[in-house]
């Protein structure tokens, strides 16, 4: 269990980290740079500690699957981020636990006996969240920057399911971690050389060495710790930790970015809980 309670606090000040960072560096650079890191890392590490574990084509490409899921949803995510609020990103967050939840109903035998009550209680919290700040320019989005959240929250759920079915089924994990990360290192790259607006000078290059490295850290460690969490629990317990993650992104970017949080979307964040909540305890 503090597995997990430390990755969530990890990945929580990942997203503060990426806020940051974002306003300061071109996007695809700090990834690429990010994502290089953490897979030499990831790798040099399963060679040393895990190398003795068997990988074969099918894991891989069991895990490329779920890569290339993650890959979409940290581009979304990424775009979201250099201009909306994080407790956009939170609040679409919970939502995944809902398509988490209606997969397990339908695919891994599990009962619906708070499923129907959960599954209302997110809706309207969302909602509220939505006509609560429907008059607040600071909190109002369009619907391209709701589409790219949609999908990343698709994305990112899919993306947890497959590799917790690769995590049990006793696929080293720094192999899902490297192979993750190689393929966000090479989407980066390619949309860096590609999708570049304008050119980046070997000083900011510098610059952004060291701020990837502990990015790369923090990211490595906290997946890490999700991925040996999820394995030495049951998908409820895991499920119910991380619903902290939304809640301390929250309370960290008010904190660092002196975002405020009123009442009103703390109520309806706490309503979006409860039905997460609510769905969790369905399932066996």
């Amino acid at each position: 269990m503090w597995m997990i309670i430390a990755a969530i606090l990890l990945l929580s000040i990942n997203n503060i980290l990426w806020k940051k960072n974002l306003a300061e560096h071109p996007l695809y650079l700090l990834i690429a740079c990010r994502a290089f890191f953490t897979s030499t890392i990831a790798l040099a590490g399963f060679f040393v500690f895990q190398g003795n574990m068997p990988v074969t084509l099918e894991m891989i490409g069991r895990i490329s699957l779920g890569a290339s899921l993650g890959v979409v949803g940290l581009f979304c995510m990424l775009n979201i981020l250099q201009v909306q609020s994080l407790q956009w990103v939170a609040i679409y967050n919970l939502l995944g636990i809902l398509m988490s939840s209606i997969y397990l109903w339908m695919f891994e035998d599990t009962t619906l006996s708070y499923g129907y009550g959960g599954v209302f209680l997110i809706v309207t919290g969302y909602l509220l969240f939505v006509y609560f700040n429907s008059d607040n320019s600071g909190f109002r989005i369009d619907l391209k920057s709701h589409l790219l959240l949609f999908v990343m929250t698709i994305s990112f759920s899919f993306m947890g399911i497959i590799q917790w079915k690769n995590v049990t089924n006793d696929t080293p994990s720094l192999i899902i971690l490297a192979t993750q990360e190689l393929m966000v290192f090479g989407a980066a790259l390619i949309a860096f050389i590609f999708l570049k607006n304008e050119p980046v000078h070997l000083s900011s290059a510098k610059s952004i060495l060291p701020k990837a490295f502990l990015m790369s850290l923090i990211i490595l460690f906290a997946l890490y710790l999700s991925l040996l969490g999820t394995k030495a629990t049951s998908p409820v317990v895991s499920g119910l930790l991380f619903l902290a993650n939304p809640i301390t992104t929250i309370l960290f970017s008010a904190l660092y970015f002196k975002e405020t949080v009123y009442p009103k979307n703390i109520l309806a964040l706490l309503i979006l809980c409860s039905g997460a909540f609510l769905l969790h305890l369905s399932q066996p």
